[in-house]
């Protein structure tokens, strides 16, 4: 299963921002993770069986460090494991963080078994 999510993933631990800020990009990505998964399912795709290997990619105009891009997964991340319905820490997921420069924002997400 594939979908693209349009939205940008800045490094969340270098964000310098108030609750309410931090609180509304939180809820946005959730819901552009939510709003894409379920259109990608409505549309035919079929989440694989348990365990699942998901790989999430990055793209935007600059790189970010490992731990930077780990953590900026982590909105997306909680969203998909929710659709599952088991914790994104289970081991029935193995997660990949990828990076690919380009041109805009967005995120590319493969969900596969393991």
């Amino acid at each position: 299963m594939r979908f693209t999510i349009p939205i940008r993933l800045p490094s969340l631990s270098n964000m310098r921002v108030g609750w309410r800020e931090m609180a509304g990009l939180k809820r946005r990505q959730k819901t552009a993770t939510s709003v894409c998964m379920r259109s990608a399912l409505n549309s035919g795709a079929e989440l694989p069986q348990l365990p699942l290997l998901v790989i999430m990619t990055r793209i935007g105009p600059r790189k970010l460090d490992d731990d930077n891009l780990d953590g900026s997964f982590k909105y997306v991340r909680d969203q998909i494991a929710a659709i599952v319905g088991i914790d994104d820490g289970n081991d029935q997921f193995t997660w990949i963080p990828r990076q690919k420069i380009g041109k805009g924002y967005s995120v590319e997400v493969e969900i596969m078994p393991r």
